[in-house]
């Protein structure tokens, strides 16, 4: 992960830690940049959810609002993933609860991790849908049965509706987590400002840790 000197102006630094790691805001850019994005939803109503889940053709999931924090007692890891929602698990709710995000259930061919550096794309495809384990969200990862992951170049559209986003959302680097759906459609998740990039870098042959030294002389 790039270390964060803002605070330090003598040092040089690179990203914007925190700035815009607002999920909703980052969707509403990508959707004016020309992105698709997921059908997304926040309620606390029962009633409302069920409206939407008929709507999604009884296909959603939920998810964190904003990043959620990971805790770790001993070998045990709370962590904030992705999860489907079923008929079952929306029956036994309350009338009411607490506002959560919800969005459609997107049919994935693939998933795409891209790491942004001021304005060049480094993507990777992660064949997730192979394994029931990392299929909702690929962070569950199975050491036993990894996925698959190749280098990947985006169409120049793609990349220039990326670009136009993180430049209005005024960052410079960032994760991005996108979707390929089964009729070679994409869609825009999110972007984590201090994502991590070893995880491209390293099975893509990428040295992206070089182009960062390179913008820190």
């Amino acid at each position: 992960m790039v270390r964060w000197f803002k605070d330090h102006p003598t040092i040089p630094f690179i990203g914007e830690y925190g700035s815009q790691d607002q999920k909703l805001k980052q969707l509403e850019y990508a959707k004016k940049a020309g992105l698709q994005i997921p059908n997304t939803f926040i309620t606390s109503s029962k009633k409302d959810l069920i409206d939407f889940y008929n709507c999604c053709h009884h296909t959603i999931i939920t998810k964190g609002i904003e990043s959620s924090a990971s805790y770790t007692f001993g070998n045990i890891s709370l962590e904030g993933y992705t999860e489907e929602v079923t008929k079952e698990f929306i029956d036994q709710l309350p009338n009411t609860f607490f506002p959560s995000l919800f969005q459609e259930n997107i049919k994935k061919a693939y998933e795409l991790r891209i790491f942004f550096l001021k304005d060049t794309f480094y993507s990777m495809a992660v064949f997730s849908q192979q394994n029931e384990q990392t299929k909702t969200d690929m962070r569950k990862y199975d050491d036993s049965f990894p996925n698959r992951t190749v280098p990947y170049i985006l169409p120049l559209d793609i990349e220039q509706k990326l670009l136009e986003a993180m430049n209005a959302l005024g960052l410079t680097t960032g994760s991005i987590d996108m979707i390929v759906d089964d009729n070679e459609g994409y869609c825009f998740l999110e972007v984590n400002p201090s994502g991590q990039f070893g995880m491209v870098s390293v099975p893509c042959n990428y040295y992206i840790e070089e182009a960062i030294a390179k913008q820190l002389l």
